[in-house]
């Protein structure tokens, strides 16, 4: 894995979640802490002070003087420390900074801090699905990617899953008003089956990922907190990617309708000669 993708991973990890990282990782911390070569690292993150997405460069000044000093150098490179602060400036803004704290172990690095945390980086970024879900099931999303990022597995599996049955539950009403689905049927039916009757309501990627929703009932009745906070990222970014397909759908909806109101009042003004 490249450095860039896996600094970018590590940017992304809850608390203490850790990864096994390759031996060019280390060699790039170590350019790191020497201040050399380390320039073309960089990370992409929302900028909760920019409010926008923006590129993350690792500071070249020297704000933490222990952790640059050549005594700090030769005591990490000959394995005597294996604790490491890591700054980045914001690429718009240099004084808007991330910054991690990890712990090197064999060949894994933990994180056990970060700042901003990863809720303030990720919620105000999902304010945009507010178009599509109710308050309540948005803040279900917000409390999700809280509790993560306090390390908190399981608790977050239950506010994802919400926010999942409500996609099912919105797509069941739609299809119930055009008499579209047999709801007898649709009550005995698993979760799985009921995406299947409702599939020509539901986003496209959500259908091609319907066991996503197995996942998470197994993570809030049988998974560890390790594993659960593990799997996070990846159900978290399934129902992003799903909740803009649908966002996506519903701008395109509006536009057309805008669309289509202008071009009937020209047609008017130019049928009347005005």
């Amino acid at each position: 894995m490249a450095i860039n993708e896996t600094m970018q991973k590590i940017a992304l990890l809850g608390l203490y979640e850790q990864i096994e990282f390759e031996g060019n990782v280390l060699a790039v911390i170590r350019d790191y802490l020497n201040n050399q070569q380390y320039n073309d690292l960089s990370i992409d993150l929302y900028c909760p002070s920019c409010n926008m997405m923006s590129t993350f460069n690792p500071t070249d000044e020297r704000q933490l003087i222990e952790s640059r000093s050549m005594d700090y150098y030769y005591a990490f490179v000959n394995g005597k420390i294996n604790f490491l602060v890591i700054h980045f400036r914001c690429a718009r803004d240099k004084t808007h900074y991330f910054c991690v704290q990890l712990l090197l172990e064999g060949k894994y690095i933990t994180k056990i801090g970060q700042y901003p945390s990863r809720a303030s980086i990720d919620i105000p970024e999902v304010n945009k699905f507010r178009k599509i879900l109710s308050e309540e099931k948005l803040n279900d999303l917000k409390r999700a990617i809280g509790l993560f990022s306090h390390g908190i597995g399981a608790g977050a599996f239950v506010y994802l899953r919400r926010v999942y049955e409500y996609l099912i539950y919105e797509a069941k009403e739609e299809a119930k008003q055009n008499g579209d689905i047999d709801i007898n049927l649709y009550e005995k039916s698993r979760m799985t089956e009921k995406i299947d009757l409702l599939k020509n309501y539901l986003p496209v990627f959500l259908v091609k990922n319907k066991f996503a929703y197995g996942i998470l009932s197994k993570g809030v009745h049988e998974l560890s907190e390790d594993e659960c906070l593990a799997a996070f990222n990846l159900l978290e970014e399934t129902i992003e990617l799903i909740l803009q397909e649908k966002l996506e759908k519903h701008e395109k909806k509006i536009m057309e309708e805008d669309l289509e109101k202008n071009i009937s009042k020209l047609n008017i003004k130019m049928a009347n000669g005005t």
